[in-house]
C-alpha cells in the first residue's frame, strides 16, 4: 500500500518548498516514529548530561568541558533540526518557506560539524590519555586551554557552514523534502563547496577519528597486561564504540552526497531518507557512549540524580508539613472563631434574661385609664 503526497517538481527552490514523492506506508511510518523517538530521547538525554555538568563540579574538568560542548551540539540538533524533520513528515516536504530554511540550515549545519570535530578532538584526547598514564587531565591541561580548544572547535565548525550566507552555496530542502541543508543534489549546486564540505567537514576528520583509533589498538597489543592499560580498558573500549558508532551515523550521508553526484539516477527521496536517519540517530548515541559507559561521568552522574531526588524529598516533606500546619492553623482559627460566636450568642442570651427578671422584679408598668 502506497501513501500519495502530492509529488511537485521544484528543482529551482525559489518558494523553498518541496513535496515528498509517494512511498510504502510502511516506510513512512517507520521514518515518523524512528525520528520522533530520536527527537525524545535525544533531548531527555543530552538534557540529563546538561543538568549533571550543572550541577556537580567535579564533572566540570577541563577535558569533560568539551564533552559538553558536544553535548550542547547534539541537543540543538535534536531540540531545532530532528522537531522540524517530524513537522515536514507530518506536512508532507518543508512547507516553511526560505526564511526558516536558511536559518535552521545553517544552525544544524553547524551543530552537525561541531559535533564531529569534537568527537575528532576527542578521540585524539582520548589516545593519548590511555597510553600516557600519568596525565590525568586527558590531555587537556586547564580550563582556557579547553576554551581555546572549544572555540577552535566552533570556528571550524563555523567556516564549514557560513558560506552560503555570503554566496557560495546556498541552503535549499534535502533531497528527502524533510530539512535543510547545504545544497549538494540540485542542478544550481555550487561543486566546489560541495568538496569543500566533504573534504574537510567529513573526511579530514574521519581520517583523523581511524588514524588515532587504528593507534589506540596497535598500542593495545603491544601493552596488553599493564595494570594501567586494565584500568582504562573501558576507555579503550569507549574509543572503538565512538569510531564504529560514528561511521554507522554519518558515513550514509557522505556516500549518499559522493554517489549523487556521480550519478543522480542512482538515489531518490526514499534512499535519501536512511541517511538522515542515521545522522538523527547519533543524538542519542553519543550521550549513551560518554555518559553512561564512561567511568568517570557514570557515577558522578548518578550520584547527582539521586541527590537531586533527596532534594526533590525533602522539599516535597517540607511542603507537606507546611501544608498540615497551615491546615492546623486554619482548624484552630476555624475553633476560635465558633468560640467567639458561641460566647457572643451567650452573652446576648445572658443579656435578654437579665432584662427580663429586672422588668419582672419591678412589676408590671400601670395601664392609664
Amino acid at each position: 500500500m502506497d501513501i500519495s503526497l502530492n509529488i511537485t517538481e521544484n528543482t529551482d527552490y525559489q518558494d523553498y518548498e518541496i513535496r515528498i514523492v509517494s512511498i510504502p506506508l510502511w516506510y513512512y511510518t517507520t521514518i515518523c516514529v524512528c525520528l520522533t523517538s530520536f527527537a525524545i530521547n535525544g533531548i531527555l538525554l543530552n538534557g540529563l548530561v546538561i543538568r549533571g555538568f550543572t550541577m556537580n563540579k567535579k564533572n566540570r574538568a577541563p577535558y569533560n568541558l568539551i564533552v559538553l560542548n558536544l553535548t550542547i551540539a547534539e541537543f540543538a540538533i535534536a531540540f531545532f533540526g530532528i522537531t522540524l524533520d517530524v513537522q515536514a513528515l507530518v506536512n508532507s516536504g518543508w512547507l516553511l518557506g526560505k526564511t526558516l530554511c536558511v536559518a535552521t540550515g545553517t544552525l544544524v549545519t553547524t551543530a552537525g560539524f561541531v559535533s564531529i570535530t569534537s568527537l575528532c578532538v576527542l578521540s585524539v584526547c582520548r589516545y593519548g590519555s590511555i597510553f600516557r598514564f600519568g596525565n590525568t587531565s586527558e590531555n587537556v591541561s586547564s580550563h582556557g586551554q579547553a576554551a581555546k580548544i572549544i572555540l577552535g572547535i566552533w570556528l571550524y565548525s563555523l567556516g564549514l557552514s557560513l558560506p552560503p550566507l555570503f554566496g557560495w552555496g546556498r541552503y535549499v530542502p534535502e533531497l528527502s523534502g524533510l530539512a535543510c541543508a547545504p545544497d549538494w543534489h540540485t542542478e544550481k549546486k555550487n561543486v566546489a563547496y560541495v568538496i569543500y564540505l566533504l573534504l574537510f567537514g567529513f573526511m579530514l576528520p574521519t581520517l583523523v577519528i581511524i588514524s588515532s583509533s587504528l593507534l589506540t589498538c596497535a598500542e593495545a597489543r603491544v601493552i596488553p597486561r599493564r595494570p594501567a592499560f586494565k584500568k582504562n580498558k573501558r576507555n579503550f573500549q569507549l574509543v572503538l564504540g565512538m569510531t564504529v558508532c560514528y561511521l554507522v551515523c554519518w558515513s550514509p550521508y557522505a556516500i549518499l552526497c559522493m554517489i549523487h553526484n556521480i550519478s543522480e539516477s542512482l538515489v531518490g527521496p526514499m534512499l535519501s531518507l536512511v541517511p538522515t536517519v542515521t545522522v538523527k540517530m547519533s543524538v542519542c548515541i553519543n550521550p549513551l557512549l560518554y555518559i553512561a559507559v564512561n567511568p568517570q561521568f557514570h557515577g558522578s552522574f548518578a550520584r547527582a540524580n539521586i541527590d537531586s531526588y533527596k532534594k526533590g524529598s525533602k522539599m516535597r516533606q517540607l511542603r507537606k508539613l507546611q501544608q498540615k500546619k497551615y491546615t492546623e492553623k486554619k482548624l484552630e482559627d476555624v475553633k476560635d472563631d465558633k468560640l467567639s460566636n458561641e460566647a457572643s450568642s451567650l452573652k446576648v442570651i445572658l443579656t435578654d434574661i437579665m432584662k427580663a427578671s429586672s422588668i419582672r422584679s419591678n412589676g408590671m408598668p400601670k395601664e392609664c385609664s
